[in-house]
This record gives C-alpha cells, sequence and structure tokens, in this order.
C-alpha cells in the first residue's frame, strides 16, 4: 500500500457520495455515525485509505454543518453543488417554514385547550346558576301553594262564618 498515490479515482467518488450523504444528516447523526464508523473500521495502521477517506468526508460534512462552509476545493459533479450551499438551501427553508407553522399551531391548539376550560368553567358556573334557580322557584312556588290553601282556608272560615251569623 505504501507505493498507492495519495487518493484514486474510486477515493473520491467514495469521498463524495459519502459526504453527500452525510450533509442530509443533522449534527448527532453525523457524530454518532462517525463513532460507530471508527470503532468498526479502525485497524490500528495507516495504511487503509478506505478509512482516511470517509473520515475526511465526515470532518467536512461536521464542520459543514456546524459553520456552514463547504470544504474549499472540491470539484462539483454533475448536479451536485456543495461550494454554493444550495443544495440543502431549500430543504431547510421548508422545514423552517414547517417548523414555524408547526409552532403556531401548536400555540393555537394551547389557546384553545385554554379557551375550552374557561368555556367549562363557565359552563359548570352557569349549571350551578340554573340549579340554584330551580331551587328558588321551588321555594317560590311552595309557598305560593301554602299562600293559596291560607286563603282558601281563610275564606271558608269567613263564609262558614257569615252563614252562621245569618242562621242565627
Amino acid at each position: 500500500m505504501a507505493s498507492r498515490p495519495s487518493f484514486f479515482a474510486d477515493d473520491a467518488l467514495s469521498y463524495v457520495e459519502s459526504y453527500k450523504d452525510l450533509i442530509a444528516k443533522n449534527l448527532q447523526q453525523i457524530n454518532q455515525l462517525k463513532e460507530e464508523f471508527e470503532t468498526t473500521y479502525w485497524d490500528g495502521t495507516k495504511n487503509d485509505h478506505f478509512y482516511y477517506v470517509k473520515l475526511r468526508a465526515f470532518e467536512h460534512a461536521l464542520e459543514y454543518k456546524a459553520t456552514g462552509r463547504a470544504p474549499e476545493g472540491i470539484v462539483n459533479l454533475g448536479d451536485v453543488e456543495l461550494n454554493s450551499g444550495g443544495g440543502l438551501s431549500a430543504d431547510d427553508e421548508k422545514m423552517q417554514a414547517l417548523e414555524t407553522d408547526a409552532k403556531q399551531f401548536s400555540d393555537a391548539v394551547k389557546n384553545m385547550q385554554s379557551e375550552l376550560q374557561k368555556g367549562q368553567k363557565r359552563e359548570l358556573s352557569l349549571k350551578g346558576e340554573i340549579i340554584q334557580r330551580e331551587q328558588v322557584i321551588k321555594r317560590l312556588q311552595r309557598q305560593m301553594t301554602n299562600t293559596q290553601g291560607t286563603y282558601a282556608l281563610l275564606i271558608s272560615v269567613l263564609i262558614i262564618g257569615f252563614a252562621l251569623v245569618f242562621w242565627l
């Protein structure tokens, strides 16, 4: 392996593919994948070009995610534009828009839940007021019935009294 040049075309393509796949992930995912890669593929020697190519892709992807700057000196292959940063900006904008929408919906749901709780409390207080008023109505109806009975008894006593006075 010592006679191998610094990189071959397959190394460059492997780097580009790895880097492209990694920048689609977030920092935590990249760090986790890097740790898994290092523990899986490190053989303790410095002769493994595959290990260093992939490791460099991890480092550049981490740097890009942390700073937003793409590594310099990378050749654009086909439709891939790493230096412009345009590969993920549309997706990032969509994600931010969706996150703001989600936050707005979450706030709206919280507001609606608080309004619902206020409405439920108001409903309970109105139901309590209805029960109190029904009790007052029943009490007044009983008083009215008692008063009518008293008047009927009083009138009947007066009629009987007048009848006795006229009879005698």
